[in-house]
């Protein structure tokens, strides 16, 4: 159920970047996606994580678990990092110019897709979580971006 709501975040995020819609709506999705890409998220990652290493670890080849371990690694930086952003902006210790502006959106969007396709790698219940989490670390950056 995770990757369809995920999925809907996201197609949600996107189609009010292409085309106008009311104020209300379009401030409600944005609002939608940044509180599930923010909180969801870790709560994701960790179900993955510890289903991932009570379950499905021993049964998966080297490289299987590699690029699950990378694809929970990367998506939770990616996530840390959108938050470490957010307090330095909301501390006033950094400048938006000083931090990269959109680059750094680029960046954690890029890493949140690589994170999407690298938990294609693991099996079961912690794939689709991780890619849950990817797909809704997306929204939480796609509504971030005013255009």
């Amino acid at each position: 159920m995770w990757p369809f709501i995920s999925f809907v975040v996201l197609a949600a995020t996107m189609k009010i970047h292409t085309s106008s819609m009311p104020p209300k709506i379009e401030e409600s999705v944005r609002l939608l996606a940044m509180a599930l890409g923010l909180a969801a998220v870790p709560v994701l990652l960790a179900t993955a994580s510890r289903a991932w290493l009570t379950q499905d670890r021993a049964h998966l080849p080297a490289w299987r678990n590699g690029f699950g371990l990378s694809a929970i690694v990367v998506t939770f930086l990616s996530w840390l990092l959108y938050w470490g952003i957010g307090f330095l902006l909301w501390a006033k210790l950094a400048s938006p110019l000083f931090l990269g502006g959109l680059e750094v959106v680029a960046i954690l969007l890029c890493s949140s897709l690589v994170g999407c396709v690298l938990g294609l790698s693991l099996r079961g219940i912690p794939r689709a979580q991780i890619i849950s989490a990817a797909l809704l670390m997306c929204a939480c950056l796609e509504a971030g971006i005013y255009v």
